[in-house]
């Protein structure tokens, strides 16, 4: 499985390296996101920690509390913004599956070979070369009736 998304992700990277890059971006922005929410927990837990007093009655605090309530919510709303379109880029990047799944059948069809003739050793490193190779050769397919 794991040959399946490698190749998946050659193939997504070569001929659409826009959605790998908007995948990487999206990830990105949502580890950012997470760091945030993490971050304003503490900042609440520290005030609540820290408060003198009636909490219910400190200004401050509650309008505090109010900000990382609001902060939050849009934190959330761009979360499940991100999640969904990171859905969209899956699915795009899914009609690249059948050909991961037979490169990655070559792939241990090729590996075997070496039981037939010692000579027959690749790296998964030289089949990754070899299949980007095809992947940037143009071929023109003719269908005969």
């Amino acid at each position: 499985m794991s040959n399946d998304r490698n190749r998946n992700a050659c193939a997504v990277c070569h001929e659409r390296p826009e959605l790998e890059k908007r995948r990487a971006e999206l990830l990105r922005q949502e580890e950012e996101l997470k760091l945030k929410v993490d971050q304003l927990q503490e900042v609440v837990l520290q005030e609540l920690a820290t408060a003198q007093g009636d909490i219910l009655q400190n200004k401050e605090l509650l309008s505090s509390l109010n900000e990382a309530k609001s902060s939050s919510a849009a934190i959330y709303s761009s979360l499940s913004e991100s999640s969904r379109l990171q859905a969209e880029l899956r699915q795009e990047c899914d009609m690249y599956r059948p050909l991961a799944e037979c490169s990655s059948q070559l792939f241990f069809a090729i590996r075997d070979l070496h039981k037939v003739n010692n000579m027959y050793q690749f790296s998964s490193s030289a089949f990754t070369r070899l299949f980007n190779k095809a992947l940037s050769t143009e071929h023109k397919v003719s269908y005969v009736d």
